[in-house]
């Protein structure tokens, strides 16, 4: 019989075993110092953070799910930007989104706006495969205003002492058509409604719809347009 000792190895697992334990009997390996010991405990307690928070949390919803949430995000958004929702309600989904999501503390109609809308186009992120996912939305509003080309820069200065910030300036696009009783026997006639040699003036403000200071806004720029030969076209956010 060979010995365990032997080239030919170990026969039995007994034998393996015995000559395992006489190897480490012999050359024992250093027990870790104190620093070395506390290191591989942080880096064992971080790997298993890491592995719980790798751990999914959320499950996929069917496409008809996320279509029928998209689709009651834009129906309550739609109507607190008409001003067509109750105030109790929305004090209700601002107090809900500021203890469980997005709001901060002190959050207005115009920050609920905000969240909604991010919300929107984070459900058609889901949707499409294809698409990046949004950034937030800045909390701003981009207001619109035809302004004869020869009264621009004056314009533009009375927006700038108002505080508006990102001024863009661009040819301006048709408005339309209205109808006037200006032919004969007062016939009505098709008369453009575009300001003559018109530019779009945009200018962004740090408020949001429905909020007093977006109302207050409106009302301002609409007299800073007529004052300056122009009109007041529209907002966007």
């Amino acid at each position: 019989m060979p010995d365990a000792r032997s080239p030919c190895g170990p026969t039995t697992p007994a034998q393996r075993l015995r000559i395992s334990r006489a190897d480490r009997s012999r050359n024992p390996m250093p027990p870790p110092s104190r620093p070395e010991a506390a290191r591989r405990a942080t880096a064992l307690l971080e790997a298993a953070g890491s592995v719980r928070q790798m751990e999914p949390r959320t499950r996929a919803l069917p496409h008809e799910d996320l279509k029928a949430l998209l689709g009651v995000v834009a129906v309550i958004d739609g109507h607190l930007i008409g001003g067509e929702l109750p105030p109790d309600l929305t004090q209700q989904l601002i107090h809900r989104l500021s203890n469980r999501g997005p709001l901060p503390e002190g959050a207005t109609a115009g920050n609920l706006n905000a969240a909604l809308t991010d919300l929107g186009q984070r459900l058609h992120w889901a949707m499409n495969t294809e698409m990046e996912y949004p950034a937030p939305m800045p909390y701003r509003t981009n207001y619109e205003l035809t302004i004869p080309a020869d009264s621009v820069a004056a314009c533009i200065t009375a927006l700038r002492e108002a505080g508006a910030e990102d001024i863009q300036d661009r040819p301006a696009t048709s408005t339309g058509w209205e109808m006037c009783p200006t032919g004969p026997n007062g016939a009505l006639e098709r008369h453009s409604t575009d300001i003559p040699n018109g530019r779009a003036v945009t200018a962004a403000f740090p408020e949001l719809a429905p909020d007093p200071a977006y109302e207050s806004r409106i009302v301002q720029l609409t007299a800073l347009a007529e004052q300056h030969g122009g009109r007041y076209q529209g907002a966007s956010w």
